[in-house]
């Protein structure tokens, strides 16, 4: 069997246009990406503001008066950068989901070296209540 030129060229296109319908059948089916609350214990509260989205409930609580100092933390304020997550809990294990989150936080320039102790230890698991939201980190 014989193929001509233009053929050749129209199975070689039909080619590429499979390879891409099924690329993009497969990026279709790919979840969100999984962002567990544990991956949040002390780091910048940038860190989760910049990745939710409108579907999750944030509860944000300045835990400030834990370590002496007034609660400051403004949510319109921008600087999430200058906090620092101490403790957090979601109604989800990936705070990612639709759901609510609650987060406890401190200027990121007030935790020292005997801060990051108790929060390795756990001491701090408390700064949130957590109701209806069982995933702690």
């Amino acid at each position: 069997m014989r193929y001509s030129l233009s053929s050749r060229i129209a199975a070689s296109r039909a080619g590429a246009i499979a390879a891409i319908a099924a690329a993009l059948a497969v990026a279709g089916c790919a979840s969100a990406p999984d962002l567990a609350p544990s991956e949040l214990v002390g780091a910048p509260l940038d860190r989760l503001t910049g990745a939710v989205g409108d579907e999750v409930q944030l509860l944000i609580q300045d835990a400030s008066p834990r370590l002496g100092l007034a609660a400051s933390y403004a949510f319109d304020h921008g600087g999430d950068s200058a906090w620092t997550i101490m403790a957090i809990c979601s109604s989800g294990s990936n705070v990612l989901e639709p759901g609510s989150v609650e987060v406890a936080v401190v200027p990121s320039e007030s935790v020292t070296a005997e801060v990051e102790a108790e929060l390795r230890a756990g001491d701090w698991s408390d700064a949130t209540d957590c109701d209806g939201r069982p995933h702690r980190g």
